[in-house]
């Protein structure tokens, strides 16, 4: 890479940079100027390919810039009849791309969601007998029963726990598998209860999908 071409580059971008060019694109004005610092310390065969990448950006750059200036140009010298047009019909656009856009969204989520209730409608179909989604969504528990409820599974939980220690071998050695079960499980129980009934949930989910796919 010659010399005079990195300087032909810099004086392009010098050249922009005094008629306000960098402020077009701040980020992409950035790139340019970052390929071009590249470019004083690449080596001869590096700096070949960034010097035809940095020139092919800055015509770009430059072009959209330069054609954004004449609309601009040509919207402020523009009687004002035109100009009030013109910017009625940008409005008029901007308007039906947001309006376009925001319909798309709604269409997409509400899609999404015709989805999500038939899949639900469709598992509590199966597994669930004759009721649907709708009914065990307008059911609401009470609270007390929700209180019992809670109160029965921790009770479940406890006697679980109770007899899993019971059963453990008393002269097994420290690595016994069984003995290491129940000693976690024992200090899940003291440590945080609550999440010992998740982790037994979660058991006892695994048992029944391989129950089931043995089936």
């Amino acid at each position: 890479m010659t010399e005079a071409a990195v300087n032909g580059t810099d004086a392009g971008l010098a050249a922009l940079r005094e008629q306000g060019a960098d402020q077009f694109d701040r980020p992409r004005w950035a790139y340019l100027e970052h390929l071009s610092t590249y470019l004083e310390t690449a080596t001869p065969r590096v700096a070949q390919r960034v010097q035809t990448r940095l020139q092919a950006a800055l015509t770009d750059y430059e072009s959209e810039w330069r054609a954004t200036l004449s609309t601009v140009e040509d919207v402020t010298v523009a009687p004002p009849a035109v100009a009030a047009s013109k910017v009625s019909d940008l409005t008029d656009l901007t308007v039906s791309l947001q309006s376009s856009k925001a319909e798309k969204s709604k269409a997409g989520a509400t899609s999404l969601t015709a989805q999500l209730q038939h899949e639900d409608a469709r598992l509590c179909e199966k597994f669930g007998g004759a009721a649907s989604a709708e009914s065990l969504t307008d059911q609401r528990e009470l609270h007390a029963a929700t209180v019992l409820r809670g109160t029965l599974a921790r009770l479940e939980v406890d006697q679980r726990v109770k007899r899993a220690l019971a059963e453990a071998p008393q002269e097994s050695g420290p690595l016994n598998p069984q003995r290491l079960a129940t000693a976690s499980l024992a200090s899940m129980r003291e440590l945080s209860p609550r999440y010992l009934e998740h982790f037994l949930s979660y058991l006892d989910t695994l048992f029944w999908l391989q129950h089931q796919s043995k089936k």
